[in-house]
């Protein structure tokens, strides 16, 4: 496995035969590539496809209220707490299990 990061903007992600061939970037330049990760909104990482199906994705997409899935907090402290590691999950006291946290739609 190889990974590669571009050094412009990625305007476009290439596709051949249904499936990801590769990015280009806002030079011109195009990255093979067989797998993209992408770390914008999901309507632009759609968008970026360059396929109907992606535009009419990133179309029906657009319109919707989206929040934060994640709120990162960068503590800088002034000693160090092992109780904490890379890694921690705050949830507040109500949250008891994860089906009362999340949004419920019919």
């Amino acid at each position: 496995v190889s990974q590669h990061s571009t050094p412009a903007q990625v305007t476009q992600v290439c596709e051949e035969d249904g499936r990801v061939a590769c990015v280009k970037s806002a030079d011109g330049q195009l990255w093979p590539a067989d797998v993209v990760v992408s770390n914008v909104d999901v309507p632009s990482s759609y968008g970026l496809l360059d396929s109907e199906y992606g535009r009419g994705r990133e179309a029906a997409l657009s319109g919707l209220d989206y929040s934060a899935g994640v709120i990162a907090f960068n503590w800088v402290l002034d000693r160090r707490y092992d109780q904490l590691l890379h890694h921690n999950i705050f949830l507040s006291g109500w949250c008891a299990s994860a089906t009362q946290c999340a949004p419920q739609t019919r």
